[in-house]
């Protein structure tokens, strides 16, 4: 069962400060020895991870396959986001051009439709 706080820290002398928490983008500071941060989120393609604007590896924390990472000794801003991948982009981007194809075939069928009352 995941717990209610968005976090969870796996060191003894590592303490995290939780700067914004939405479902896509998640900030914390960190302070302390070097240690491991499990993210309270489903790991999914698309997430990423930055430790001072660097991207770290991420990797599968648990039998939920929650988000987790390694945090370097000292202080850091920590900054986990989800972004597209390429695959969803072209996805989308092929959904829209199908959304305003049908679109398009209704108004000129309603137009079409008019000229000939």
């Amino acid at each position: 069962e995941i717990p209610n706080i968005s976090f969870t820290v796996l060191s003894k002398n590592t303490n995290v400060i939780e700067g914004k928490n939405t479902p896509a983008y998640k900030k914390y500071k960190t302070v302390g020895d070097e240690g491991k941060i499990v993210i309270n989120s489903y790991y999914f393609p698309g997430w990423e991870v930055l430790v001072d604007g660097k991207e770290t590896s991420v990797t599968r924390w648990g039998k939920l396959k929650l988000i987790s990472f390694d945090i370097p000794a000292g202080d850091h801003l920590v900054e986990v986001m989800f972004v597209n991948t390429k695959i969803r982009t072209i996805a989308n981007v092929l959904s829209l051009l199908t959304l305003l194809s049908v679109l398009s075939y209704y108004v000129l069928l309603g137009l079409k439709k008019r000229q000939l009352i």
